[in-house]
Formats: C-alpha cells, structure tokens, sequence
C-alpha cells in the first residue's frame, strides 16, 4: 500500500492516513484521535482532503475518537 501514496504536491509534504484498508475499486479511510478535544468537522475534511491522494471509485470514511464527535456542518 505504501507504494501507491503520493506526497500532496499542492502543500508540498508527506501526508499520514490512520488507516486504510482497500481492495481493487473501494477503500475505507480511518483517522484515530484519542484526546480530551471534540473531534469536528475539520478532522473529517482533512481525511477527504488526504485521500484524494489515492485513487479509487469508492470512498468510505471512519473517524474513532476518544471523546464525543463534534459535527458542525
């Protein structure tokens, strides 16, 4: 799987992704967050944001927090 990762040329550094499980066409993208803090919406666009960096059909997104999900919209 590491191989297939780019470094985002926009912001021109390596990006992290918790984890990431995929097959052919699909992927699940998970982040982890074990802190006292609400975990927001910022926390979800950055694991959009870093999984364009990898291409496939379907995206799936999963976010395990430690504390309550803080999901302004």
């Amino acid at each position: 799987m590491y191989e297939k990762i780019q470094s985002n040329q926009i912001k021109q550094r390596q990006e992290e992704i918790d984890i990431v499980a995929a097959n052919d066409d699909s992927a699940i993208f998970c982040e982890c967050k074990y802190t006292k803090d609400k975990v927001g919406m910022d926390v979800y666009n950055l694991l959009r944001e870093r999984s364009e960096l990898l291409n496939y059909k379907n995206k799936y997104y999963y976010i395990f927090s430690k504390v309550d999900l803080q999901m302004n919209y």
